[in-house]
């Protein structure tokens, strides 16, 4: 088996997946934007790594320029570019693995030359995904436009004409069958985590909330703000790690003197700032996965999960964390405020998620996407994992 993989963007799944299969000589190549410097510690021949490293410097530099960071056809163009590069590295693979939005012309041409197609989808159902996050601004009183309608109407195409498709959670596959996607093209791969940190000694007595990640609507931060303020816990703070998105500013002015902002920090600075903290907390809107959660998790951290975040998967309800519904600010003050008070609580949940995020490994991650292959292709498998059993890993 020859698997080409293409990636327009920083999603660590699809280079760990390339690693897994080089490692067991399936890997035909993968073809990204991101530059091959970047690339280097990962396990890849040369030759099976094909990049396009101005496509992603282009979509930097537009990033960059206010008047064009907000609108959403820079990601259409940049898409298209990034297809006519994958087209052209297509020869010799019999499964082509491509993700969602990038993958039409080059599921189309795959096919073309006799190779089977996997559409994987990092988020919810693309056209679900728009409405959703589009209603979160609204409610907020602002206008924008998430994503160019061509790039959603693309992605509905690609789900129409791939042989299957790989999801990171139930979340996002009820999204997919919501959308009348049949569930016999679906199967469910969790993803590893992405940085695999340690509980460590807290130095202090506060009681910390940590949220890690972009500071923005989609991930739901309005809602904690409003639940961390509501509390008005004594000894307690509230830490914000991450870049704010320029539309969340004057919210974040409203709750000023309410959080403390880190902004982007060093792997060695985020795994102290894990180990001072008492509880993690992602309450997205949506989320397909959320890989700062298992990242908590292996930090001895009890989490708060919404359930509109595809790693509430991991969370065993009650016993590693809480998931609660997306928006309920209610529901989240009283799981903040239980964790509050009992600090034995805290230390029980925080050793079952340590436990819990040591299972995650991409090894497992990879193992699964490959019984997945063999399945579509067709081919007898040594890895047992029906589409059941992939299913039961969340």
């Amino acid at each position: 088996m020859k698997v080409v993989i293409s990636i327009g963007g920083r999603f660590p799944s699809p280079f760990r997946l390339a690693e897994y299969l080089e490692r067991r000589d399936c890997l035909g190549r993968i073809v990204t934007t991101l530059p091959r410097f970047t690339l280097e510690p990962l396990a890849l021949a040369p030759s099976h790594l094909v990049t396009a490293p101005w496509i992603g410097g282009l979509n930097y530099v537009m990033r960059q320029v206010p008047i064009l960071r907000a609108r959403a056809e820079r990601n259409y163009w940049t898409m298209r570019m990034f297809e006519n590069v994958v087209v052209r590295n297509l020869e010799g693979c019999d499964l082509f693995n491509g993700w969602c939005s990038s993958a039409l012309e080059s599921m189309r041409k795959a096919k073309s030359l006799g190779a089977v197609t996997v559409l994987n989808t990092g988020s919810v159902h693309i056209a679900t995904q728009k409405q959703m996050l589009e209603e979160e601004y609204a409610a907020f009183g602002l206008r924008r436009v998430v994503t160019d309608q061509r790039l959603v109407d693309q992605g509905v195409q690609e789900f129409e004409e791939a042989d299957h498709i790989i999801v990171a959670s139930t979340f996002v596959k009820r999204s997919l069958l919501d959308r009348g996607i049949p569930d016999r093209k679906i199967s469910i791969v969790p993803d590893g985590v992405t940085r695999l940190f340690s509980p460590g000694r807290k130095t202090d007595d506060v009681f910390r909330v940590i949220a890690v990640g972009r500071i923005e609507f989609r991930k739901g931060i309005q809602y904690l703000l409003q639940a961390f303020r509501d509390l008005r816990l004594p000894n307690a703070e509230l830490l914000l790690v991450g870049g704010p998105q320029p539309e969340f500013d004057a919210l974040l002015n409203e709750y000023r003197g309410w959080y403390r902002l880190t902004g982007r920090v060093s792997d060695a600075e985020l795994a102290r700032w894990y180990n001072e903290s008492s509880v993690f907390v992602l309450p997205s809107i949506e989320d397909g996965w959320g890989h700062v959660t298992l990242e908590a998790m292996s930090s001895g951290l009890p989490v708060i999960v919404s359930a509109n975040a595809g790693s509430a998967d991991a969370v065993e309800q009650g016993k590693s964390g809480f998931v609660v519904p997306a928006r309920d600010v209610d529901t989240l003050k009283a799981r903040l405020l239980e964790l509050y008070e009992s600090a034995e609580l805290r230390r029980a949940m925080g050793a079952e998620a340590a436990a819990a995020a040591r299972t995650r490994t991409w090894d497992e991650y990879g193992h699964r996407n490959l019984a997945v292959f063999k399945r579509v292709l067709g081919r007898p498998s040594d890895v047992e994992a029906t589409s059941e059993q992939l299913e039961t890993l969340g």
